[in-house]
């Protein structure tokens, strides 16, 4: 184990933390909402950390093994983890105590994530509170200009931009420069250029 002194830039570590940014990006933009509340930042950003170590990387412990599993020992199954993208507009199975009313059997929520777990569990953005939930049965529908209004309700509200911007521990923002190319999606920040001038 290699330890670095405090202010001590760690390479792999800083390219690791673009990668995440970056994939945040690329998420980010596929959104069809404009600005997306800070429940929905959190769960991206998290997402996008977390598929880093489900597939093996180049170099790694094993070519066939994901780290997750030789970690802890959890299994990707596609139908419950993959098949449903974060942002998706779903109905979700709300199970009503007495079941013989004529209250509703779901509710509309966005996809957030699936829990690695034994048990389909699925986190949801509750559209009528706006808090997370969690249901055990969800169904994908398109997504309608009510959802898109409340979606961004929620994000109003959080004092969400459109525009997301990472800050340093410095305090410094990262914006997208002038001359990036937005149809590739090709992003470089401030104090990567100020890197690549120094070397």
């Amino acid at each position: 184990m290699e330890y670095a002194s405090a202010q001590e830039h760690v390479p792999d570590i800083e390219c690791t933390i673009q990668t995440i940014k970056e994939r945040f990006r690329c998420q980010y933009t596929r959104l069809p909402y404009g600005r997306i509340p800070i429940i929905m930042v959190d769960v991206l950003v998290q997402e996008c950390a977390k598929w880093l170590n489900i597939f093996p990387p180049k170099g790694g412990i094993s070519k066939y093994y994901l780290p997750m599993s030789i970690l802890n020992g959890k299994q990707l199954d596609y139908e419950k983890h993959c098949k449903i993208p974060c942002g998706t507009y779903v109905q979700a199975i709300q199970e009503n105590e007495p079941t013989n009313t004529t209250k509703p059997r779901t509710i509309g929520c966005i996809y957030l994530r699936s829990r690695l777990s034994k048990h389909v569990v699925y986190e949801l953005m509750n559209l009528q509170s706006g808090k997370m939930i969690t249901r055990r049965k969800v169904t994908p529908i398109p997504i309608s200009k009510d959802v898109g209004k409340r979606v961004k309700y929620y994000a109003k509200r959080d004092n969400m931009s459109e525009d997301i911007n990472f800050i340093s521990r410095k305090r410094v923002i990262n914006k997208l420069r002038e001359n990036d190319d937005e149809s590739t999606g090709v992003y470089t920040c401030e104090s990567d250029e100020e890197d690549m001038e120094e070397d």
